[in-house]
């Protein structure tokens, strides 16, 4: 950077996932960044940076032809695929997917049944509840909701293999069985700090990269731990193995009775004594192993505010201050039930909504972007 006609080095701050339009925009003044993860970090980190320092950022990319274009192409022929189709399959049914509705299985089968009311839907979960990590209500009402658009919902029936449903004699299916994280960039840092399972990077709860870690050892309820006094009759082996997996679950059972603050303040101390390997680099949103916070856009969103918070207080050197640390918030979440209709459930409360546009009102993201909204003719050019 050249600034009084010499040439200054400036410290970086990169932030990968901020998109395009705040890459062409950003600015320390500029209020209002989006939405978005990378533009929530961006904007927080651009308004505390001092002088001799600078952020870069590297937006994201759905594909090598992912533009406008191109993507709307992709929509609308999967609508034709739909409309021209006899019937589909939607396999899922858990809280995972799409960022702001995370419950796409639900809301395709629901959606699909309100545009095309005579063609066949049939839903299929391996779970016997849907959105089992949401209270009951939940589950309840879009069964009520499925079975007043005639959705066939089968539950507690995992397929064998996906071939019994694939797209032939006029039939398709929609996989919703969960995304996996592109971490390989992470992978090909240090591939410690991804699980090769679930291809999530380990976090602390300061958002900071940290190590997977090792696995737990084999649980102890083994024959070669029975007491040497068992007998040899079966029926007393039996007994023996049962008395003590009772002594166990008793020993799980009182640790868990201990406050939640104990846990949290041993983790606290835990946490305290690993060095985080990557000091410098921090990760939020659906490629975080976050502490079992569903992966959708608030949470991610509030992980951002902590990585950035705590991003400026390393650049500003306040080694004397904590860096701040992410519990995840009680689930929340909407599903669409058609087009008409939603169900939600915020801070334990499960209510019902109703949908007023059929486009979930998408013109209402240019504004968080800076840009004006605009009518329909002019999103399409």
């Amino acid at each position: 950077m050249i600034r009084n006609g010499s040439t200054v080095s400036l410290k970086t701050v990169v932030v990968l996932g901020a998109p395009t339009v705040v890459c062409t925009a950003l600015h320390p003044t500029v209020k209002n960044l989006g939405y978005s993860t990378g533009a929530r970090t961006a904007q927080l980190i651009a308004a505390g940076l001092p002088d001799g320092w600078r952020i870069v950022l590297i937006p994201f990319v759905l594909s090598s032809d992912g533009s406008k274009g191109n993507s709307i192409a992709w929509l609308r022929g999967k609508q034709r695929a739909i409309g021209a189709t006899n019937s589909v399959v939607v396999v899922g049914g858990g809280a995972l997917g799409i960022r702001g509705y995370f419950n796409p299985a639900v809301q395709f089968a629901t959606n699909i049944a309100s545009v095309y009311p005579g063609k066949p839907v049939t839903l299929s979960h391996s779970r016997t509840r849907l959105l089992p990590r949401f209270d009951s209500e939940m589950h309840a009402e879009i069964l009520q909701a499925m079975e007043s658009a005639n959705i066939n919902a089968i539950l507690g029936e995992r397929l064998e293999s996906l071939d019994l449903v694939s797209s032939t004699s006029g039939h398709s299916t929609l996989l919703c069985t969960g995304q996996r994280p592109n971490t390989e960039l992470l992978q090909s840092l240090d591939s410690r700090t991804v699980n090769t399972n679930t291809a999530l990077a380990q976090v602390l709860r300061t958002m900071q990269l940290a190590l997977v870690p090792p696995p737990l050892p084999p649980s102890p309820i083994t024959p070669a731990l029975l007491p040497a006094c068992a007998s040899a009759n079966e029926e007393d082996v039996l007994a023996d193995a049962l008395a003590q997996i009772a002594l166990q679950n008793e020993s799980v059972s009182s640790a868990a009775s201990e406050p939640a603050a104990d846990a949290e303040e041993a983790e606290e101390e835990e946490e305290e004594e690993l060095s985080p390997p990557y000091p410098h680099i921090f990760t939020i949103g659906d490629a975080a192993n976050a502490f079992g916070a569903i992966p959708a856009g608030h949470n991610a969103y509030y992980q951002a505010e902590v990585a950035a918070r705590n991003v400026l207080r390393l650049v500003h050197g306040k080694t004397d201050e904590p860096l701040e640390r992410y519990t995840p918030g009680p689930p929340a979440i909407k599903v669409l039930l058609g087009l008409k209709k939603n169900v939600y459930q915020v801070n334990g409360v499960v209510g019902v909504g109703k949908e007023t546009q059929d486009d979930l009102n998408a013109a209402a993201i240019w504004g968080y972007f800076g840009s004006p909204v605009v009518e329909e003719p002019e999103m399409f050019r």
